[in-house]
């Protein structure tokens, strides 16, 4: 009897044995599994904005962007002068591609399927630009436009001076593909085929009809695009008033007056039609942008897309 108890003692002490060691074991393994988890999470764009290699990245894999889209929309809301705008079912799912978000602290998110009500209560197809700062976590700057309208190039023109770009980058609309991840805009979301400025640009664009350059020698007084060469294009519209110059050479710049911004690019002519390519390209802009063209000279003024136009001597 006492030998039979003795065994069991040392066969409970060396389970007690096994069994703390292999406590200690786990103990030990999740305590390594938590400090590397933590390693990799405190190195990852999921939860540091500033590890994002691209605003990309940033904007799909941040684990804030969806704080900063929900803040956008109650900031524009706040901003809708009529009624309560409508939204999609994911809003402002767009971004600018580009490596400009994370070293400029800031991200500018773009909703271009927006509805807002006009004075007279009908709701307006519009996009919307917002700036969210990532350091202090609040919007600081909305832009609200009907889509496709000048206003709505402004506004564009706009947004892309609030962040400086690194580098010369497409601006193209990020939105969901299905499969959960946002992607750049494409550029057959991009807007009317008048002229519009670009982030080097410009707002509200003039009608390309009569008035954009050709391709086509200056050389011959007979020539339709002749009249332009050395002389200046003004457009003028409710919301803008642009400046723009042709050269022989195919190559064109503008700037729009009450914004200072500017646009350039190159302009073809193809018979009775001109094109204007823009560079870079517009998202609110057909990138080539084209209309009809007439002849005009020095001194005439004529009307086009709701927009009054006059060709200048000199460059004005």
């Amino acid at each position: 009897m006492r030998f039979f108890i003795v065994i069991c003692i040392c066969l409970g002490l060396a389970s007690c044995d096994n069994s703390n060691s292999n406590s200690n074991s786990n103990s030990n393994s999740n305590s390594s599994g938590q400090s590397s988890a933590t390693d990799d999470d405190a190195s990852s764009c999921s939860s540091h904005w500033e590890k994002c290699k691209d605003n990309a990245d940033l904007v799909n894999n941040w684990s804030g962007i969806t704080d900063a889209q929900v803040s956008c929309k109650m900031e524009a809301e706040k901003r809708a002068q009529y009624g309560t705008p409508t939204w999609p079912w994911l809003p402002f799912g767009s971004f600018y591609p580009g490596t400009d978000y994370v070293p400029a602290g800031k991200v500018i998110l773009i909703e271009q399927e927006a509805q807002f009500q006009n004075g007279f209560s009908a709701m307006v197809h519009s996009e919307v630009w917002c700036l969210f700062d990532l350091r202090t976590k609040e919007v600081t700057n909305v832009a609200i436009a009907a889509k496709d309208s000048d206003e709505a190039t402004v506004a564009e023109l706009q947004a892309r001076q609030w962040i400086p770009p690194n580098q010369p980058s497409e601006a193209n609309d990020a939105s969901s593909d299905g499969s959960g991840s946002q992607q750049s805009p494409s550029a057959s979301q991009q807007p009317s085929a008048e002229p519009q400025p670009s982030t080097q640009p410009a707002p509200a664009v003039p009608p390309l009809g009569a008035e954009q350059p050709s391709t086509d020698s200056a050389s011959a007084d007979n020539d339709t695009m002749a009249s332009r060469f050395g002389n200046t294009l003004v457009s003028q519209s409710p919301t803008a008033e642009w400046h723009l110059w042709y050269r022989a050479d195919g190559t064109f710049t503008g700037r729009e007056v009450r914004s200072n911004s500017n646009i350039s690019g190159t302009w073809t002519r193809n018979g009775d039609t001109i094109c204007l390519s823009f560079q870079p390209p517009l998202n609110s802009s057909p990138n080539p942008s084209c209309k009809p063209l007439t002849a005009h000279q020095v001194g005439d003024t004529w009307n086009s897309d709701g927009a009054t136009l006059s060709l200048v001597q000199g460059i004005q």
